[in-house]
């Protein structure tokens, strides 16, 4: 099963639009990482910090992580942000309450 979705995730990620080299291989590394679980931030060498909200029924999870981290989630959604404000948004649109500590 998961052989057959990683292959499903790479032919979507193939049959995109015409990426350049890097993004493309990028792109792929990601969903396929994505696909079994696994959310890398050091994919994002422009910032050190990446920006995830991570969702389902009755649920939501804001996570941050500093380059080279790695997590892995059982939530079917889970969105990537590069922007603090724009995470925090969006976690907060979903229902997340930040306390004090955060």
């Amino acid at each position: 099963m998961v052989l057959l979705t990683l292959l499903l995730a790479l032919t979507a990620v193939l049959t995109q639009g015409k990426l350049p080299g890097q993004q493309r291989l990028s792109l792929l590394t990601t969903t396929l990482l994505s696909r079994v679980g696994l959310f890398p931030s050091m994919l994002n060498p422009m910032d050190n910090t990446t920006y995830y909200v991570c969702h389902g029924p009755d649920v939501v999870h804001y996570v941050e992580l500093e380059q080279g981290s790695a997590f892995k989630s059982g939530q079917p959604s889970i969105e990537q942000f590069d922007n603090e404000q724009e995470a925090v948004a969006r976690a907060e649109e979903l229902g997340y309450v930040f306390t004090i500590e955060e």
